[in-house]
Parts: C-alpha cells; sequence; structure tokens
C-alpha cells in the first residue's frame, strides 16, 4: 500500500474527472466524430512511423524527439532557402523537404518497409481527408481564438513563410508556432485554400501522451501520468481550447520544446538536443528567455558544456535572418514594446510597481481548482524528495525552469503590464503544463526508487 500512497494524493483530480464524465454527462471537445478520429489517427500514426524512421536513421532514443526534428526541419530549411531565394512557395518547400527526407533514409539504409508505410500513410491520409472533408468539423470556436493564428497559418499555407511574416498585422510577432500548425495541415490536407480542420491540432494531445510516456521508465508512473493528464485537459474546456483543440501557440510549443528538452538528459546525440532546442528561440518570448538561461545554466556543468553552443546556432541564424531578408521588420513584437533597462531600474528601486497583481494572478490560478491542486502537490512531492536527499539533477532544473517561467510572469505584470488583465498570465503559466507533469511524474519515480 506504501507504493501507491503517492498516486493516491492526485485521485481527486482523476475522480472530478470521471464525476463530470457521469454526472454532467461531458462531452470531449476532440471531437470522436468517425471521420476526424480517423483522420486524426492517420496523422499520429504517420508521424509515429516518421519518427521511427528518424530514431533509427540518427540513432536516437525517444519517438517524440524524433518527431520533432521532422516537424522543425521544414522551419529549418524554410528559413535557410530564403538567404538564396525568395520564390518557393510553402507547398513547394513541404514537399522539397518531404523529398529530402525519404532520400537520406534510404541513404542511411532504413527499413524499407518504414519508408514504404510512411509513403503509403501519407498518400492514405490525403486521400481520405478528401473523400470526407465536408464532414470534418471546422473551427467552432473561430470568435473565441486569437483570430491571427488563422491569418498566419493562411497567408503561410497559401503563399509563403516570407509572404506571411511580411504581411504580418504585427510586425515581429514570431509565427514559428503557426508555420508548425501548417505542416501537420500540409500532412493531412492538399487543398489550395487553408481551412482550419480540428483533427490537425487534436493530434497534439496524443503528442503530448507520447512526450510524457517516454518521459520515465517506470510503467506504474507512465500510465498514472497519462491518466493525470488526459483527467486534467479533457475534464476542462478551457484546457482542451488552449492545447489541442486551436490554433493557439500552447499545445504544439508545449509538445516541441518538452520534447527537446528531455532529449538533453536521454540522448546520447547531445549535439542534436542542443541544437534543436535552440532553434526554438524563433518561438515565444518567454520560451526564448528560457532556453537562454538553460544554456547559461548548462555552461556550469562539464557534461553538458561542450555541447552548449550547439544551442546558440538557433539564436545567430535568427540573427542572420533580421540581417538580411527579415531586415525591414521589426524583432520580438512583445520584447521591442519594453524599455528593457527602465524595467530593471523599476524592479531593482522597487517604482512604478503594481505588486497587487501577484494576488490577483493567484487567485486567477486557483479558479482551477484541479490545476490548482495539481501544483500545490508537484511543490509537495519535490520538497518532499529535497527533504529526503532522493531529488536529481534532471528533475531540479525543471524545478528550477518552472519557478523561473512563473517568476518572470510575476515580474512582468507587476512592472511592464500592471494596468493589463489578469487572466492572460494563466496562459503563460500553461507554456510549461506537460514539463509540469513531467516533473510530477519523475518526482513520484524518484519516491517509488526508495
Amino acid at each position: 500500500m506504501k507504493n501507491y500512497f503517492p498516486f493516491t494524493l492526485f485521485f481527486p483530480i482523476i475522480l472530478n474527472f470521471f464525476l463530470n464524465i457521469i454526472l454532467e454527462s461531458y462531452t470531449s471537445g476532440i471531437y470522436f466524430k468517425i471521420s476526424n478520429l480517423i483522420s486524426v489517427i492517420l496523422l499520429f500514426v504517420f508521424l509515429l512511423i516518421m519518427g521511427l524512421s528518424i530514431r533509427e536513421s540518427l540513432k536516437i532514443e525517444n519517438l517524440s524527439f524524433g518527431i520533432t526534428i521532422f516537424l522543425i526541419s521544414f522551419f529549418i530549411f524554410d528559413s535557410y532557402i530564403l538567404l538564396v531565394s525568395k520564390n518557393l512557395s510553402f507547398r513547394q518547400n513541404f514537399y522539397l523537404v518531404l523529398f529530402i527526407w525519404f532520400i537520406f533514409f534510404i541513404f542511411k539504409k532504413v527499413d524499407i518497409k518504414l519508408i514504404f508505410s510512411t509513403i503509403i500513410l501519407f498518400i492514405s491520409n490525403i486521400l481520405f481527408n478528401r473523400q470526407y472533408i465536408y464532414s470534418f468539423d471546422k473551427n467552432s470556436n473561430i470568435d473565441v481564438d486569437v483570430w491571427y493564428y488563422i491569418e498566419f497559418s493562411k497567408n503561410i499555407f497559401e503563399n509563403s513563410y516570407y509572404y506571411s511574416m511580411n504581411n504580418n498585422i504585427f510586425s515581429g510577432y514570431s509565427q514559428f508556432s503557426s508555420y508548425i500548425q501548417t505542416v501537420l495541415h500540409s500532412i493531412s490536407f492538399a487543398e489550395i485554400e487553408y481551412t482550419y480542420y480540428r483533427s490537425t491540432t487534436n493530434v497534439i494531445f496524443f503528442l503530448l501522451c507520447l512526450v510524457i510516456f517516454e518521459s520515465t521508465k517506470n510503467k506504474k508512473v507512465r500510465v498514472f501520468t497519462i491518466l493525470l493528464f488526459s483527467s486534467l485537459t479533457l475534464n476542462s474546456n478551457w484546457l482542451e481550447f488552449l492545447l489541442f483543440d486551436s490554433l493557439m501557440s500552447e499545445g504544439i510549443l508545449n509538445f516541441l520544446f518538452t520534447s527537446a528538452i528531455i532529449s538533453i538528459f536521454n540522448e546520447k546525440n547531445k549535439k542534436l538536443s542542443f541544437f534543436i532546442l535552440g532553434m526554438l528561440i524563433f518561438s515565444k518570448q518567454f520560451y526564448i528567455v528560457l532556453i537562454l538561461i538553460t544554456g547559461l545554466i548548462f555552461l556550469f556543468f562539464k557534461k553538458f558544456r561542450r555541447f552548449t553552443p550547439y544551442m546558440f546556432i538557433g539564436l545567430a541564424s535568427k540573427e542572420l535572418i533580421y540581417l538580411t531578408y527579415f531586415k525591414n521588420l521589426k524583432k520580438d513584437h512583445h520584447i521591442s514594446q519594453i524599455d528593457i533597462l527602465d524595467t530593471f531600474f523599476d524592479l531593482i528601486l522597487l517604482r512604478d510597481l503594481n505588486p497587487y497583481n501577484f494576488i490577483g494572478i493567484i487567485k486567477n490560478l486557483f479558479i482551477d481548482k484541479p490545476l490548482s491542486f495539481l501544483i500545490l502537490l508537484m511543490i509537495a512531492l519535490y520538497f518532499y524528495n529535497l527533504i529526503q536527499s532522493q531529488s536529481s539533477f534532471e528533475v531540479n532544473y525543471y524545478g528550477i525552469i518552472i519557478l523561473l517561467n512563473f517568476l518572470l510572469i510575476v515580474l512582468l505584470y507587476i512592472s511592464v503590464w500592471r494596468q493589463m488583465e489578469l487572466e492572460s498570465p494563466i496562459r503563460f503559466i500553461l507554456n510549461l503544463f506537460t514539463l509540469k507533469l513531467i516533473f510530477v511524474a519523475q518526482n513520484l519515480e524518484l519516491i517509488k526508487k526508495y
């Protein structure tokens, strides 16, 4: 019974989920309409087999990291090819990158069955979706969704990344997540015009389950954490919508960032892990800061020090891009609106601050009872392991990153954004939602070792 006690602490979250299903006939936002479900499964299996092929050819450990490499490769290729030509459309780039991958697999002597399976699945997915396209659900939350994400994906898909960035309604606003969402769309749909279908983002639910599954070796902890993840997300319309039922960036970036982070500890090819993590410098501001802090942290550890410079290839690439073909665009939309020096002195001298916003953020966080319960238990588990001297460098790193993310949010909202509403900070806290669950999983695994 002692071995199962840590699991029972989280039982109220899971019980609350099943009670909602039984008593309220709760229906998940992930549509289980048969055509939508088949489309999601075809997309997910395609990504799995592509991840298997990349794992075999690059000799990596995790399927999730293989999928991350695959998805980011389109953005990397598009970013660098613009140094040579700005005339290629997104779809030309898309099919060219696919072709390069297949040639690479043949060169690396990947199992021919995997290569054929990938091609057959890709064609099957396109043909199935074309046949049943009128039965698919479009974005029913169009009025709630952040509309510019749809505009970004539309401009990228129908034209190109270069066109979309130069016709950006928010100069300097990152379109990295929209680009990856467009890649997922292109694997499933070959229409001329872009229309958002929910199946292309519903797949993120399964991708997040995969990265959680691969984050720990204990089978009981794996199953329990995925159950916990499902109970939290499928029990909340807001979490579902934010993570995998819209084009919002939180879901896809949760997957990419988390799989890249855990690869640093799991993969033997750490050069590749640091490089891929560094390419997320093109994503949102909070991730950018956390990536830079990560680079500084690992410079202090001999085991990682010689690999850390590969992380800064992404930063150098971004600087090069904004010195060349994006030289007339603003870089980093939100940061460009902040007087960083003035903000620094505001915080040091305690001037022009609104510390009450901290209380407001905490109150809003506790509106979602299951989520706030998870965070409290996460903190309690971590400190229990610290007291018992049974933590690890990986777990401590996750704890530091989660804490820093929260502190940065608080500092931003008591200083620069002190007049803004206090609902959006919860979105920024959920930037690391998947990492929090992995943090819980690894703390549970540490407890079960003793």
